[in-house]
């Protein structure tokens, strides 16, 4: 995303877009929802709540595939944002809750290899 929207945005909407202000808005969200998400989702099974994650994640593009305007590049990035903090803090959980005693720390490092394989 921090890639390839500014130069679609610049590209479909001008020099003028605010692409600053509409990546902001992952990073908020990163910031301040996933203890909120994590507190109401605590009594939940890991897998339960990772699946709607992943799917509004997955389907967070419709709104591009709508409209043609800086609003559906908002909501395209508030909804991949929502999916992300939802799933995210759980995969590692589920990784973590795999692996056999003691050997939590290499299922972590496969969990988050491609992270470090594409950075």
């Amino acid at each position: 995303m921090d890639l390839i929207m500014p130069k679609f945005c610049t590209r479909n909407f001008g020099d003028a877009v605010p692409f600053g202000n509409i990546q902001s808005i992952n990073f908020w969200g990163c910031v301040f929802l996933p203890p909120l998400i994590s507190s109401l989702t605590s009594g939940m099974d890991d897998v339960s709540v990772m699946l709607p994650g992943i799917w509004v994640m997955a389907l967070s593009s419709f709104p591009l595939l709508f409209f043609n305007s800086p609003y559906a590049v908002a909501a395209w990035t508030a909804l991949m944002t929502m999916g992300e903090v939802v799933w995210s803090p759980r995969s590692s959980s589920y990784a973590a809750s795999l692996a056999p005693v003691g050997r939590e720390g290499v299922f972590l490092m496969m969990c988050s290899w491609p992270t470090y394989l594409t950075k």
